[in-house]
């Protein structure tokens, strides 16, 4: 009588089980947005070696929005925001210098051009990840007989990657109807130098520099969530107490066909309330 008795339980507990509504978190699948900036070639012109009174029409600036949907809170409540990114960058800086010689020696003469880049993804949630670049070219003037130097260089293309998701907080800028942007910006400089052993030997030169940079690539970003529930207990909870207990009644009296009948009933009633 016990067995039986514990079987009747046992199917009851199981009807009760299958009710109940597992919750997990899952993953919207992920959205890619390109982007592509680039900043034309600008830069700067010494006369005479006189850095200080240089023009420079650097540094540039260039930006762009990548834009994705929010979360839709109808799928359930959001748990983080997963954003990867992938992109390659390169730039090409030049320096330039022309020279009238007069009567004297002339010294050793270095004329740089230094570069500097900085390639910045920002967002909601603090979201800031950035990679710097240092591009830079000379000439070297060794006698009066050179009057002329160019030099270019082309640094990268480089890549420039998040590598693993980068899991920012659930926020509500990231969830509604509507979209929400990150940035991508690119900063770029370039300013000039001159290595000399006594000052006027830079003196009737002009020196130039350009620099020219672009970065593309894509952003992605899904979301994690927790999923809302589908499926409610089905039925007052005394229904299944109730069909537990005839089938208890059922097996102690070996009547099997009401078993059965039970049984039958009981599978009816969960699928019609899946």
């Amino acid at each position: 009588m016990s067995r039986r008795f514990n079987v009747a339980c046992s199917l009851g507990a199981a009807v009760l089980l299958t009710q109940c509504v597992v919750a997990h978190a899952t993953l919207t699948p992920i959205e890619t947005v390109p982007f592509n900036l680039n900043t034309p070639a600008f830069g700067f012109t010494v006369v005479d070696g006189n850095l200080a009174g240089a023009t420079n029409d650097g540094p540039k600036t260039t930006s762009a929005p990548v834009t994705f949907h929010q979360f839709n809170t109808g799928l359930g409540t959001l748990l983080g925001v997963e954003v990867t990114f992938s992109s390659t960058f390169g730039s090409v800086i030049t320096v330039g210098i022309s020279f009238t010689p007069e009567s004297g020696e002339l010294d050793q003469e270095t004329f740089t051009s230094n570069g500097s880049q900085q390639l910045t993804l920002t967002g909601p949630a603090g979201l800031n990840e950035s990679s710097s670049l240092s591009p830079t070219t000379s000439c070297m003037i060794l006698t009066m007989d050179a009057h002329t130097c160019s030099q270019s260089a082309t640094v990268g293309p480089s890549t420039f990657d998040s590598g693993a998701p980068i899991v920012l907080l659930p926020l509500g800028s990231f969830q509604g109807p509507g979209m929400f942007d990150l940035t991508v910006t690119l900063n770029s400089s370039i300013t000039p130098a001159i290595t000399q052993s006594a000052s006027h030997t830079a003196d009737n030169s002009t020196m130039t520099g350009t620099l020219a940079t672009n970065w593309q690539g894509s952003v992605s970003v899904r979301f994690e969530y927790q999923e809302s529930s589908t499926e409610a207990v089905s039925g007052p909870m005394t229904l299944y107490l109730m069909l537990a207990g005839g089938a208890g009644i059922a097996l102690l009296r070996r009547r099997v066909p009401v078993v059965r009948a039970i049984a039958s009933a009981l599978a009816r009633t969960s699928a019609n309330r899946r």
